[in-house]
């Protein structure tokens, strides 16, 4: 955090490297509990505490549909631009702010991980098409 910096009071207001530190602060306060001493207080040294009596916070989580939507346009994108989807395993790619690591999605999609394209994705085939 720069000097003078505010913190992100909700999700979807700063994004770095793909993480979003708003949702990531959320996530923080509502597992305080769950957190060692040390950690409390680091985060307590950059303004973050505890939920607050009676404060309800829920943890944001993107679904695995939004995450494969977010991953398929990033490769869409380098596709148009590139003419091919052989990006370099570190290659990150920025779709609307926020950056995809598309090199180690498209080495994680060839070696078979589930976790890239969920099962029943009905553009589960544009991502094929597309290499």
């Amino acid at each position: 955090m720069k000097a003078g910096g505010v913190l992100p009071a909700g999700a979807g207001e700063v994004v770095v490297q793909g993480e979003d530190l708003g949702a990531w602060i959320v996530g923080q306060r509502v597992g305080w509990d769950k957190l060692v001493p040390v950690q409390q207080y680091l985060l307590e040294t950059i303004g973050v505490e505890p939920a607050g009596e009676g404060e309800t916070l829920v943890p944001v989580r993107r679904s695995q549909g939004d995450r494969w939507a977010t991953n398929l346009a990033a490769a869409r994108q380098f596709h148009a631009r590139e003419g091919h989807l052989q990006p370099a395993r570190k290659h990150v790619e920025t779709v609307d702010g926020e950056e995809i690591k598309l090199g180690s999605l498209k080495f994680a999609r060839d070696l078979g991980h589930s976790m890239v394209m969920p099962r029943g994705c009905v553009d589960a085939a544009a991502w094929s098409r597309l290499g």
